[in-house]
């Protein structure tokens, strides 16, 4: 891995209170062998635990390659978007490769394999992977994030009714698609954002390889953890924000698509706001959404 001045790839990572799964992040970056020059930018977000020291003890092997800020006050709570705002804003790569602090990489030619294909097809503005899910503090056996078995483009449809994307798989144009709207800054969902921008600026392709891992049910570790206490409700009216605003947006594409999933996504609050006063509430309101959901259920708890 070279690192000269004339980066071509920014890795993007924000980490707070991963101290457990920060080395295995970091790790990652360092076994990449790319044949360009790369730079790797970390955002501590005030850790309570020893994350930033971690953090230290990588930048001081690495000084050159491994360029940290450490907060002292934590942004997130502040609404700041540590990923846009102290790591988007000071990349210096041609494209831009996400890995969050409690996920990492398991493939060495993991940035070379994106890079050769983003550079061949310029018609591309973002390029992902598959990824193992795997469940922390869990009996669950690890599952591929997504159903994309062989390499292809992916439609606005998949990003917005299936979320297909692992976050640490993605690696973007960064002249293409930032800097981001200025509405971005008010949602909670930044993956989603940064995809929808990516498909109305250019084409989006899934590599069909398994190059990282994503972890779940980190508690307390996770910046997702954060928003765990606010009302049962809050990713549902955010997710209609997003959309809302996107829909504005003037380089949205497909409205229709945007429109039904609004649409969809009302009615759901409003469904779990009756169920959430009680599931005779739910029936009462909405008999046959209620039913639809029933019957769901007991065929994903059937399925082999």
């Amino acid at each position: 891995m070279d690192n000269s001045n004339n980066i071509i790839v920014s890795i993007c990572c924000i980490t707070y209170n991963h101290e457990n799964f920060i080395r295995d992040a970091i790790e990652g970056f360092l076994m990449q062998r790319t044949t360009f020059p790369v730079e790797i930018l970390i955002h501590d977000d005030a850790s309570t635990d020893k994350t930033a020291e971690i953090v230290r003890e990588y930048e001081q092997k690495f000084p050159q390659l491994i360029k940290p800020i450490y907060q002292t006050e934590n942004q997130y709570t502040k609404g700041v978007r540590p990923i846009n705002k102290f790591n988007w804003e000071r990349a210096k790569g041609k494209y831009i490769a996400l890995c969050e602090g409690d996920d990492y990489w398991i493939d060495p030619y993991k940035l070379q394999k994106q890079v050769d294909f983003l550079e061949a097809n310029p018609e591309y503005s973002m390029c992902f992977h598959n990824a193992f899910n795997i469940y922390e503090n869990s009996t669950k056996k690890p599952e591929l994030f997504n159903d994309i078995f062989f390499s292809r483009e992916v439609t606005i449809n998949e990003i917005v009714n299936k979320w297909i994307i692992p976050t640490a798989s993605i690696v973007f144009k960064r002249d293409d698609i930032l800097p981001l709207p200025a509405w971005s800054k008010n949602i909670y969902s930044g993956d989603m954002t940064l995809a929808l921008i990516a498909v109305s600026k250019g084409k989006l392709f899934c590599l069909n390889s398994v190059m990282s891992v994503y972890r779940i049910n980190l508690a307390g570790s996770s910046m997702t953890a954060m928003v765990a206490s606010r009302k049962f409700d809050f990713l549902l009216k955010e997710h209609i924000k997003l959309y809302s605003f996107y829909l504005n947006d003037p380089h949205c594409i497909n409205k229709k698509i945007i429109e039904d999933k609004i649409k969809s996504l009302r009615i759901e609050l409003k469904f779990q706001q009756l169920k959430h006063k009680s599931s005779i509430y739910a029936f009462i309101g909405m008999p046959s959404y209620f039913l639809e959901k029933l019957r769901n259920k007991i065929k994903s708890n059937n399925a082999i």
